[in-house]
């Protein structure tokens, strides 16, 4: 598989596809792509710009890349995806990282 450096390129693939590529990237958070798919899923999820997030190595669930969505005591966020541009979502409450909810709908 080539290398997916933009959003875009992630965008065109299927998304089993697009799950290899993210998961066989190793890079911190502030890799260009994780910046883009980062954005992406806000400007898709606007109800998340009050929480976290965070998009990277999630350790729990893995290790695997993932988008983590940390919300403050009591923040309701309803459908989020199990899954975005072949990361999953994870959501946990602040303070709670013992305590993560895997989101709804796929």
């Amino acid at each position: 598989m080539q290398d997916v450096d933009t959003v875009e390129q992630l965008r065109a693939l299927q998304p089993d596809q697009q799950q290899r590529a993210v998961q066989n990237l190793y890079a911190g958070p502030e890799h260009p792509l994780f910046v883009g798919i980062k954005g992406a899923f806000l400007d898709a999820f606007p109800q998340c710009r009050s929480a976290k997030v965070f998009c990277g190595m999630v350790g729990r669930l893995g290790p695997m890349n993932g988008i983590t969505v940390t919300t403050k005591k009591g923040q309701r966020l309803l459908g989020l995806p199990r899954n975005f541009l072949g990361m999953p979502v994870i959501r946990q409450a602040e303070g709670r990282s013992d305590q993560w909810l895997p989101t709804g709908r796929s």
